[in-house]
């Protein structure tokens, strides 16, 4: 469920997870990473947080950016204007001067931008591997990308003209309140199901939450951090359709 201010994500969410699905970064077993296997699993997660969380910065950008010209946010000559050194050695320029439709010509654009990203930021990552490893290595592999400039100007374009756009911000704001409603309600729910006081609301509450979030034998902070990790993995759809039966 993303609502913040810096990603708004017009596309759906079930285009988000094919991209996800189709862009992610698999886990790479190189000669470092094979040789600290048997390390604590904290080093394991730093390597795949590296590679979400720059995989989400590259896809995600660019698709609000892309969205930002379909909706006629951002005019389509910015497109090539701020894409071109990403494409420029990829390009079908044939192909591309025979698509009719705009949302086709950005679509192509966007992808091999993508895909310069991803190269880019693997070969960054393969390049600093071992400080990665020991823990040195404290910034996100795009910030010492050739491309930084471009995607700086993206961004700088697509939080003028997509996320302070009227449209943007009043989903903002919906999302503030649904999320608030959730949090309370199913924290309050929680609670008085450790509690042993649930009421007829709290019963329907509770039944929402899978059962691998609810655990009594756990403390209370690891009871709501459970509950947080729920709301959090919701789909903006989902948590509406939750916002609508509950409230």
């Amino acid at each position: 469920m993303r609502f913040s201010h810096a990603h708004i994500h017009l596309a759906t969410p079930l285009r988000r997870v094919e991209l996800n699905q189709t862009l992610s970064f698999s886990p790479r077993r190189s000669r470092a990473r094979s040789a600290h296997l048997d390390a604590p699993q904290g080093w394991l997660e730093r390597l795949t947080d590296f590679e979400r969380s720059d995989d989400s910065e590259i896809c995600y950008t660019l698709i609000d950016f892309e969205d930002g010209i379909n909706l006629d946010w951002i005019p389509e000559e910015y497109a090539l204007e701020y894409l071109v050194k990403l494409v420029k050695d990829t390009i079908d320029k044939e192909k591309y001067s025979k698509m009719g439709l705009k949302s086709q010509r950005i679509a192509y654009l966007r992808a091999l931008a993508i895909n310069t990203l991803i190269n880019e930021a693997v070969k960054i990552y393969i390049e600093n591997e071992e400080k990665i490893l020991d823990g040195s290595f404290d910034k996100s592999l795009m910030s010492t990308s050739n491309f930084k400039a471009q995607m700086e100007g993206i961004i700088d374009i697509s939080v003028e003209k997509v996320y302070k756009s009227k449209e943007v911000i009043e989903k903002e704001l919906t999302g503030y309140k649904v999320l608030n409603f959730l949090l309370k309600t199913f924290t309050n729910s929680v609670i008085n199901w450790r509690d042993d006081k649930v009421n007829a609301f709290d019963e329907l509450a509770l039944e929402c939450i899978p059962k691998e979030y609810l655990n009594k034998d756990t403390d209370l902070y690891s009871s709501l951090l459970d509950v947080s990790c729920f709301i959090a993995s919701l789909t903006d759809g989902l948590a509406l359709e939750w916002y609508k039966k509950l409230s």
